[in-house]
């Protein structure tokens, strides 16, 4: 088959799906990705995915890049006639999720989170909300991160009918990348943070 990921940037790629495209790849199938190359760009074709550069602007809000970065999707999905696009991060759920409709190219889409577009209130997210609706619209698999994003989907009837929607219950973490590493005692005590 031929398989394409669509994400904000090369980071997100090889940081949270390399495991997915390098099991795909080993099972014959043809991987292409579309983002924006940032690092780990070597890596990823290095173990045989099809790269193309798509400069996404993931904070931007001028209609006219988004309008450019649909026809980009449009172009490539065109050209290389995907027989299944994976779509991550808002933007590419969003435009390559209408571009894949537009073109019949079945789609799955990740929700990996709302973003404060979406999730604060306002005319922005009135926009935001009605945006989204038409990405996921055609998708026949919704993928959702968290309880709270499948929620505020169905609150809103963004929710596609016939797509099928799944919780995933995480990404989960490589340990033979990410080994557990031993606690190592001190003196003082630290207290780390991590929070988006």
């Amino acid at each position: 088959m031929r398989i394409t990921f669509i994400a904000n940037d090369t980071t997100f790629i090889y940081n949270l799906r390399r495991e997915i495209l390098m099991k795909l790849i080993e099972q014959g199938h043809h991987v292409s990705v579309l983002c924006q190359f940032l690092s780990h760009k070597e890596a990823l074709e290095a173990f045989g995915c099809k790269l193309y550069d798509v400069p996404i602007g993931r904070r931007g809000v001028n209609p006219l890049d988004d309008l450019k970065l649909m026809r980009q999707f449009y172009r490539i999905l065109r050209e290389i006639k995907p027989d299944v696009v994976f779509t991550n991060n808002i933007k590419p759920n969003v435009y390559a999720g209408m571009v894949c409709r537009f073109l019949g190219i079945p789609y799955i889409v990740n929700v990996t989170g709302l973003g404060t577009a979406v999730e604060n209130p306002g005319k922005l997210q009135m926009l935001t909300t009605r945006l989204y609706k038409l990405g996921v619209a055609g998708a026949d698999v919704i993928f959702f991160q968290n309880e709270e994003n499948m929620r505020f989907f169905r609150e809103r009837g963004m929710m596609p009918k016939k797509a099928s929607v799944r919780l995933l219950p995480g990404s989960g973490v490589n340990l033979q990348t990410h080994p557990v590493l031993p606690y190592m005692p001190c003196d003082e005590v630290h207290f780390l943070f991590v929070a988006r």
